[in-house]
């Protein structure tokens, strides 16, 4: 866009409700000829677009409604206010100005400001997606003259979809569930039931879980300590950050009891910039060495975690891992419609929109890594380059979420409370909890809405996939991108 501002054309994607379109607002004053009431306390507004779904609002209030508005604000608070020397209500209003006069006009100013917005936003029939940015220290209140101000707002984006059905895509043609993939989940059921218990008087091994106290010196100082640190032998131990196998292959064989101490070289790119390249002793006391004890696959263990018997588990697994492909089947055509719609629609997005979104993947990303031990500043390092791969995730993931909302609104498609509700169930059957629990959880963080929006995207999806012409691969092709999978 050039720096010229250019009139903002409101169309009906970009405002509240499609009842009212306002054709080109030109970048003069605009009064709002529809209201009834073309009295002088009507307020003028000019618009302009300053960005992508970004609006300049330009709003002046008349005098003779802020001299208006404000005796109103003046009477009410005499009619209110306890003032010594005078009845309740009969105070001078001289008086109240000297003692009150600052705060009451500041307060009233903030109140022409926010219903004036309103005022803007509804006879516009303009929809802000982010809060207004409002300079209220720059707005000088004085009652001979009007108010005036900005206000800066963010709008949907303007979106032109035509053709969304019949897209084209092909069926991934999923291998058929056998033996091999029925027993590694019940292998991997097996492994969730284990429980890890202490062994006496063996040498720990590969897979076993060491609980040790751990101290490091850097000439002769102790520098660090941790104590009942949990440890699987095999995947490797963090020490300034990086995995030192030194350390995680001197814990094989130590039994109960034993102590080991271990000389290891700090990294040469550590954090601390004062141990690079030390030598370190890393003093190791061993509390417990302990295996996982797996269940025995029998009749008996089938039936305590909800099956009737053995061949009754392989048959709900098999079930479980078909619905499970048939749904990565459905996911994968979804992308390819998805995609697809992509590819042929252009539109911007709010600016603030795609930063909150980088934002949040990198968060999500980066907690890992230093879950890990990795160090803030080998994260900072990898920062750049996963910035760009999450903006590309996030306008892509935003664009989508447009798209979904533009079909939904075009097909009505909705979300019934008896949707929700299911969805609550199905939550509280997931975690183990009470529906009302989970539904107090929801509404708690006001995750009710993009509960509500997740499941109409899922309906939008679905109905996409039916209308759309599917044929079967010839061959299988790489693997969809879950980036954005819900």
């Amino acid at each position: 866009m050039s720096d010229k501002l250019k009139p903002l054309e409101v169309k009906a994607d970009n405002i509240a409700g499609s009842a009212v379109t306002t054709s080109k607002i030109a970048d003069k004053q605009v009064t709002d000829n529809k209201i009834a009431d073309h009295s002088i306390t009507t307020d003028k507004t000019e618009i302009k677009e300053i960005g992508p779904c970004k609006i300049q609002i330009k709003i002046e209030v008349p005098h003779e409604k802020i001299k208006e508005k404000l005796d109103e604000k003046y009477k009410d608070f005499i009619s209110s206010a306890v003032i010594p020397g005078f009845r309740k209500g009969f105070a001078p209003r001289e008086l109240v100005e000297r003692k009150f006069g600052k705060d009451i006009k500041e307060d009233f100013k903030n109140d022409m400001i926010s219903s004036s917005c309103e005022d803007a936003f509804k006879t516009h029939n303009l929809k802000p997606i982010s809060e207004p940015k409002i300079d209220y220290q720059k707005i000088i209140l004085e009652e001979a003259k009007p108010l005036s101000f900005d206000v800066i707002i963010e709008v949907e984006p303007t979106i032109n979809l035509t053709d969304y059905t019949a897209v084209q895509v092909k069926k991934i043609i999923p291998d058929e569930i056998n033996d091999k993939d029925i027993n590694g989940a019940i292998e991997n059921i097996r492994t969730k039931h284990g429980e890890w218990q202490v062994i006496e008087n063996q040498p720990a091994k590969n897979g076993d879980m060491l609980v040790f106290n751990q101290e490091t010196f850097i000439d002769d100082k102790r520098i660090h300590q941790n104590e009942n640190t949990n440890f699987i032998i095999g995947s490797g131990i963090k020490f300034f950050g990086k995995t030192s196998s030194a350390i995680g292959d001197s814990l094989v064989g130590v039994k109960n009891g034993d102590f080991k101490e271990v000389d290891v070289k700090v990294p040469d790119d550590a954090e601390k910039t004062e141990y690079r390249g030390k030598e370190a002793k890393v003093k190791i006391a061993v509390k417990e060495v302990k295996q996982l004890k797996i269940p025995e696959l029998t009749e008996d263990w089938a039936k305590l975690i909800g099956f009737d018997s053995i061949s009754h588990m392989k048959e709900e697994i098999k079930k479980r891992l078909k619905t499970q492909k048939e749904r990565e089947v459905d996911y994968k055509i979804e992308e390819q419609i998805l995609d697809s719609i992509l590819g042929k629609t252009d539109f911007q997005l709010p600016e603030s929109l795609v930063d909150e979104n980088i934002n949040y993947l990198l968060r999500r990303w980066t907690l890992p890594m230093l879950m890990e031990g990795r160090t803030e500043k080998e994260v900072a390092g990898e920062m750049e380059n996963m910035k760009t791969k999450a903006k590309e995730a996030a306008v892509k993931e935003l664009k989508i979420q447009f798209i979904c909302d533009h079909i939904a609104k075009k097909e009505k498609i909705f979300v019934t409370e008896d949707e929700i509700n299911q969805r609550i169930n199905e939550l509280a059957g997931q975690y183990h909890k009470w529906p009302n629990e989970v539904r107090k959880y929801y509404e708690e963080n006001h995750q009710m809405g993009q509960l509500r929006a997740d499941i109409r995207e899922e309906k939008v999806r679905k109905f996409l996939r039916e209308k759309a012409i599917i044929s079967e691969a010839s061959e299988v092709p790489a693997k969809a991108d879950k980036t954005n999978a819900k």
